[in-house]
This record gives C-alpha cells, sequence and structure tokens, in this order.
C-alpha cells in the first residue's frame, strides 16, 4: 500500500511505498539541510536521541510540517507531528475523528 506525504503547505507531495519511507524521508531533509544551516544543526542535535531507529521519518513530520497519510495500513488516518512528538488522527474531518499521541521513537 503506498503512503502519501502531504507537504507543509497541506498538499500533497509524494506517493511512497510504505518500505521507501525513510529513504524518502531522508532525501527530503537532505534538500533542507543544503539550503538552511538553522535546519542542518536541529536535525543533527534532534538525531543525537537515536540510536536503534531511523530518525528521519520523526524529523520529517515534527519539524519540517509533513504529514503521512494512511500511516498504518489503513485507509483514513493522518500521521502529523509538532515538537512535542507524533499524533495520529483516525477519520480525520468526520463526526468519528479521533487523536492519539504518541512520542517519538528516539531510544
Amino acid at each position: 500500500m503506498k503512503n502519501y506525504l502531504i507537504g507543509p503547505n497541506n498538499k500533497p507531495f509524494a506517493n511512497v511505498e510504505y518500505y521507501e519511507l525513510a529513504d524518502a524521508a531522508n532525501h527530503i531533509i537532505n534538500l533542507y539541510c543544503e539550503k538552511d544551516e538553522n535546519i542542518k544543526k536541529k536535525y543533527e542535535e534532534f538525531k543525537k536521541d537515536y540510536t536503534y531507529f531511523n530518525p528521519d521519518i520523526d524529523f520529517l513530520l515534527c519539524h519540517l510540517g509533513y504529514k503521512l497519510n494512511y500511516p498504518f495500513i489503513t485507509d483514513d488516518g493522518i500521521l502529523c507531528g509538532n515538537e512535542d512528538g507524533l499524533k495520529y488522527i483516525m477519520h480525520p474531518d468526520t463526526k468519528d475523528e479521533k487523536t492519539y499521541n504518541y512520542p517519538t521513537a528516539s531510544d
């Protein structure tokens, strides 16, 4: 199943297979880091807390404002984040909307 990355402007950004998400996130982060030294410093500091897990998806969602549609192989959910962690919104924009908060995957 393909996941849809939604850009910081809330417009669809890319269709990505779930097994390609980490590589896609890394590529996007590298583009940002090449253009902005502050983002590069923020990313370097952020990834220090990660030993076993890849920090790229968390950074993309929590610090660059991207969202991930269909994050858990479901057809109605969005994973997004902020500096406090990740947020999964099930059934967004409906009367059945539910929000779940999660920490990032840092060690």
